[in-house]
């Protein structure tokens, strides 16, 4: 007779099987693990890297503060990922398709353009829990291969996530998302983790990513939604590029040689 443990574990380990079968968007995951071994070895990797110098970088002061935004990226990241991936389908298919997309863009200019920053501070001018939570990433974390910046992108990317999700309803549930990604983006000059160019780098990123896979291009799409949410794609897209391209000029003239 089989015994009641392992009829529960072969009945859990069915639901889960059925599960996956049902959802096969889940497999997009396996990028996550791909993704840290990649960036891993990038970061372990000897060679030569150039570091930025932007004059507005010196006008930011330290905030260790900012630290607790910058650190609930964490959280944003795998909360939507779990919302989109148990409660719409084509969500997160678009949510790992922007992170695919935007990770591995990220990845390859490293690879090709590494780029370091000497911005953090030599004492922390507090001690406290942030200022010692600021020291432990800085352990963590060395200060290269950062533009563009992967919390800006993960950042966006959550918020484009939630915005265009269908079953958030609640349009401040969206506000509230996208205000919490422009402060983890902001945090990050704050806590000296990243140059402006950086955020700058990846804003242009984001904007690209953005409109490839939400905006309505094809024509069903465009004929599902009303004259006004087409209007308002078409204001949005232009003002999103010309930023983007602003973005893109600034990032250019700066970067070191």
């Amino acid at each position: 007779m089989e015994k009641p443990e392992m009829a529960k574990k072969r009945d859990v380990m069915y639901i889960v099987k059925n599960w996956i079968a049902d959802n096969k968007q889940v497999w997009l995951t396996l990028y996550v693990p791909a993704y840290l071994i990649a960036f891993c070895l990038l970061q372990a990797r000897q060679a030569p890297v150039r570091t930025v110098h932007f004059a507005l970088d010196y006008r930011i002061p330290f905030c260790e503060y900012f630290i607790i935004p910058y650190c609930t990226w964490y959280f944003l990241l795998i909360g939507v990922g779990l919302y989109t991936l148990l409660k719409d389908r084509d969500s997160f298919i678009k949510y790992m398709l922007f992170m695919i997309i935007g990770y591995t863009a990220c990845m390859l200019i490293y690879w090709v353009y590494p780029i370091a920053q000497d911005l953090r501070p030599a004492a922390f001018p507090r001690d406290n829990f942030c200022s010692r939570l600021v020291g432990l990433v800085y352990s963590m974390d060395p200060p290269f291969n950062i533009l563009p910046s992967m919390h800006v992108v993960g950042s966006f990317m959550c918020a484009a996530a939630v915005a265009n999700c269908p079953t958030v309803k609640k349009t401040g549930s969206k506000v509230m998302v996208a205000l919490l990604a422009v402060v983890i983006s902001v945090s990050t000059v704050f806590v000296k983790q990243h140059s402006v160019l950086d955020t700058a780098a990846a804003f242009a990123l984001c904007v690209i990513i953005f409109f490839m896979l939400y905006a309505p291009c094809t024509k069903a799409k465009r004929e599902s939604i009303s004259p006004r949410a087409r209007r308002n794609w078409l204001i949005g897209g232009m003002a999103g590029l010309a930023v983007s391209a602003l973005c893109i000029k600034l990032t250019l003239e700066n970067l070191p040689l």
